[in-house]
Parts: structure tokens; sequence; C-alpha cells
């Protein structure tokens, strides 16, 4: 898989500051690895021997990481440490951990969720081609065998979490939560959603 692949689909912005843009690649790079290092089944959805889609999972309750990917992720959170913008990244993700912990950790139902999608990203390019579809069916056929009956997913108001809805997961948990990014303030909501494999 194209390592460019991976960095394009989590977009960093159209900054004009070099610099900065380079450092959201790094910062894009580490959540990415990040996540991958967390998952046990990596799916990858290709048009054309392209890469157009990516979902990852693990099961829930292990913590089972994986060596290469891990030292892959070290290396990336060294480069986004060095400079002091970095370091106010790891804090913003830092904070956005947080708030998954309080939506998964207020939900009564935790125990018995089984795995959680960990990563699920579509290259904007084959966007409304049924690839999500597609991808999230297969991620959890595969969860079925697995033994896993309910799974969740975090996700956000940065993202397209209306296609969770059409999918008929359910959007268990929600908090709204004000970040300062460039002397600016936004407000995000982040969703916790949850499945039953079918």
């Amino acid at each position: 898989m194209k390592r460019n692949f991976l960095i394009q689909l989590i977009k960093p912005g159209n900054s004009k500051n070099i610099p900065r843009r380079q450092q959201q690649k790094k910062m894009a790079l580490l959540y990415l690895r990040n996540c991958l290092t967390r998952s046990d089944v990596i799916i990858v959805a290709q048009i054309d021997g392209e890469p157009a889609g990516l979902i990852s999972w693990r099961i829930t309750g292990t913590n089972k990481k994986h060596f290469l990917r891990f030292i892959l992720w070290m290396t990336s959170l060294i480069k986004v440490a060095v400079t002091k913008e970095g370091r106010k990244m790891l804090e913003y993700s830092a904070r956005l951990e947080e708030s998954n912990d309080k939506l998964l950790f207020c939900d009564e139902n935790i125990q018995n969720y089984g795995a959680e999608i960990s990563l699920f990203i579509i290259d904007e390019r084959y966007r409304g081609l049924n690839i999500g579809r597609k991808l999230l069916e297969d991620a959890e056929k595969q969860m079925k065998r697995a033994g896993v009956q309910r799974y969740y997913l975090f996700t956000d108001t940065q993202c397209n979490y209306g296609f969770y809805d059409h999918m008929g997961l359910i959007r268990s948990n929600e908090l709204k939560e004000t970040y300062f990014v460039s002397g600016k303030s936004e407000e995000l909501v982040h969703f916790l959603y949850e499945g039953q494999t079918k």
C-alpha cells in the first residue's frame, strides 16, 4: 500500500504556511500509524489497483500492538514532538482521546462491545460509489466470524457522520467540546456510534 495514499486520505488542510503543512502531514501520519498499530484487521478497497478506502478494527479488551507498526508509530511521534507546534498538536490530539474516553466510559453498555472500528476512510475521489458501505459490511462479516456481536466507533462533526446514521448504526452518545487552535476557538461535537454484526 502506498504511504502517500494514507496521508492523502486524511487531508491536513490547505495551509499556505509550508512548515505548518509539513507538521500537519506528520501529525496525520502519526494518527494513521496509531490507528493501525491498534488494529487487528485492516481491509483496503481498491479501484484499478489504486487504494480507494480503508477500514480497520480490533477486538476490544486486547492491548495487542503489532511490533513493526508500533516502531513506525514511535518514529512518527518523535518527528512530531521535536517542534513547538508539533507538541501543541499532540496536546490537541490528547484532548480528542480524552473526549473519546468520556463518551465511551459514560456508556452503560461498554462491557458488551466486542470490537472497535479504529479507522475508516474513503478517498474523496471515490465517495458515492458504495465503497464505504461495502467496507463496513465486510468488516461486520469478519467481526461476526470472530464472535463479535456489537461494535463501536468514534467520529465527530469534521467527518461524514451522517453515513453511520444512514447505515443504521445507533448514535449512543455525544459530547460537545471547544478547542483553541491557532488562537481561534472551534466547537467540535464528538459521537459514539454502535453497530451490530448481521
